[in-house]
């Protein structure tokens, strides 16, 4: 995977070696009983039982079983169980565990504590009662294992229906623990490594991650937290989700399927699903590469003669003429400080980001001044300052319009100080 950029050539000499790798990483499973559609086909063709009986009694029955069999699995395994009705920091927990009785490979020890989760409450209906999703604080379980390959994590699943799971793996663990398989020398210091013996191998190490089979996986450990799947839940699998970021605001090349069951390959928002862990990895890599390109923009803080003549006269295109921007005005360099703004970076930005950058929330106001503003945008990219994102309605900032925007932004900020 490439990772090289300008930063890491310019800072070479004080670099020892580049590393990309997930870090914590939560996954989530969702049987197909977690909206109130699926769960209410659920109790009244499945488990055949009333609504009011299964809320009442079949309910309570099932989260008592979940909890006996976390005591069963702990005592089998001869590590602690505990139950907590306060706050506890449950990790903090797990390794004091490990420090009292170390384990290489298999069960650390379960947490029971009070957390308010979405379930299942019954409600009145026109004809019948009907279910309506609530949060409810219930007993929630917390298994913590050392994985011989992904070291120490969790799976986490509440007690009441539609019985949620979530793991929690570490990126940085799996590869420490793929370093010592290949007698790789390394040092980490608690979340961080801070030598390397091999930095290729250990990135391809890190690359590996996000192609592990995560849905075999992930089952293979809900399965051993939840006997309910054995019986009760017998036939239903989990749907697994990454339960991190706003994927869909990246577009990947994919194929989706319609509500008409018609299939279509093209660009389409990227899911949550577990198989898109890859273009997880693709797209916060390349994040992280322009985050370092922003750090490694501004050099000298007075632009070249050239670069500002650029900035300030007017630019032609097409036979149109595009004004220029004057630099020592507070208008433009608002407007360079919101195309420059951080949060920019991974996706770049929308009209509506700089109009409320630059007015005020009125949404009258705002909609008035959306032509202004794709008029500044175009003086922008006519100066090749920003360019188009393909296929969005998205703008990204230039190296060039980052390095000269930055620098002439930097330059009026400290001579307004110098003024005042």
């Amino acid at each position: 995977m490439k990772t090289v950029c300008s930063f890491c050539a310019k800072f070479a000499s004080i670099i020892s070696w580049v590393l990309s790798c997930f870090d914590r990483v939560i996954f989530k499973g969702h049987l197909p009983i977690s909206r109130v559609s699926q769960f209410e086909s659920f109790v009244d063709y499945v488990s055949k039982v009333r609504r009011t009986d299964f809320v009442k009694i079949i309910g309570p029955q099932w989260s008592d079983r979940l909890v006996e069999h976390a005591k069963r699995f702990a005592e089998k395994s001869r590590r602690p169980y505990e139950y907590f009705q306060g706050d506890i920091d449950k990790d903090a927990w797990a390794k004091e565990q490990l420090n009292i009785a170390p384990v290489v490979q298999g069960l650390v020890g379960i947490l029971c504590v009070m957390e308010a989760c979405r379930t299942f409450k019954i409600a009145g209906g026109k004809d019948r009662p009907r279910f309506v999703s609530r949060k409810v604080r219930q007993r929630v379980l917390y298994y913590y294992f050392v994985d011989k390959d992904l070291g120490l994590i969790h799976v986490r699943l509440q007690t009441w229906a539609p019985f949620t799971c979530q793991v929690y793996a570490n990126g940085h663990e799996y590869v420490a623990r793929q370093l010592k398989k290949k007698g790789i020398a390394f040092t980490q210091v608690d979340n961080a490594f801070v030598a390397l013996g091999d930095a290729a191998a250990t990135q391809g190490c890190a690359n590996r991650f996000a192609k592990l089979p995560w849905p075999k996986i992930l089952e293979r450990l809900a399965r051993q937290v939840n006997p309910l799947l054995q019986e009760e839940l017998k036939g239903l699998s989990h749907y697994w989700v990454i339960d991190q970021n706003q994927p869909g605001e990246f577009k990947v090349l994919r194929e989706c399927r319609h509500r008409d069951g018609t299939t279509t390959k093209g660009w389409f928002a990227m899911c949550k699903g577990v198989g898109n862990l890859h273009h997880y990895q693709r797209h916060a890599l390349s994040c992280n590469q322009r985050y370092l390109e922003a750090l490694s923009a501004v050099d000298d803080p007075t632009p070249g003669y050239d670069e500002l003549k650029k900035l300030t006269e007017p630019q032609r295109q097409k036979g149109r003429s595009n004004a220029g921007f004057n630099p020592a005005r507070k208008e433009e360099a608002r407007l360079f400080a919101a195309v420059l703004a951080g949060d920019h970076i991974a996706r770049g930005f929308r009209n509506k980001d700089i109009r409320a950058a630059l007015y005020d929330g009125n949404p009258r106001v705002l909609r008035r001044q959306s032509a202004a503003i794709g008029r500044l945008v175009k003086r922008l990219h006519v100066r090749g300052f920003v360019a188009e994102v393909p296929r969005t309605q998205r703008w990204r900032i230039t190296d060039y319009g980052r390095r000269v925007l930055s620098d002439t932004l930097q330059t009026y900020r400290r001579y307004h100080a110098q003024a005042a």
